[in-house]
Parts: structure tokens; sequence; C-alpha cells
């Protein structure tokens, strides 16, 4: 499982991240979304729209699905 990241803070999210680690079933991506410039011929300026491109060129690249921190697995 990969985990792409631009922003880490110092304390870790508890023991189910300590176990993910311990495992290496997680592997840690820094990506940097001032990266991506532009997409499609089109010139982008705001950050959020940045990340939007490099989320979609990551699950391009390697498949799989995107979840944010709001969001919510049944």
């Amino acid at each position: 499982m990969m985990l792409h990241f631009y922003h880490m803070t110092v304390t870790r999210p508890g023991e189910f991240w300590d176990q993910a680690m311990a495992t290496r079933k997680l592997s840690l991506q820094w990506v940097d979304p001032l990266q991506a410039t532009s997409a499609s011929g089109r010139c982008l300026r705001h950050v959020a729209h940045r990340a939007d491109v490099v989320r979609l060129r990551v699950l391009l690249q390697h498949g799989g699905l995107y979840m944010d921190m709001d969001t919510l697995s049944v």
C-alpha cells in the first residue's frame, strides 16, 4: 500500500500507524503539488487544482483508489 503525502506531522496517528509501518505494508511517497503547473495545456494557479492533478496522475500511474480524510468507507 502506498501513501502519498505533502505534509507529515511530527506525531503519528497511533497504534494502527505503527503496525502498518512495522509490517512494511505501507510505503510512503512524498509528492509536491507545486510541480504540477499545467494540465491539458491550461495553467494551474490554485494549489488545490494542482493537488487534484497530482492525485489523478498518481492514480493513473499506480492504480488504486483515492480516499480523503473525510471519506467514510463501508
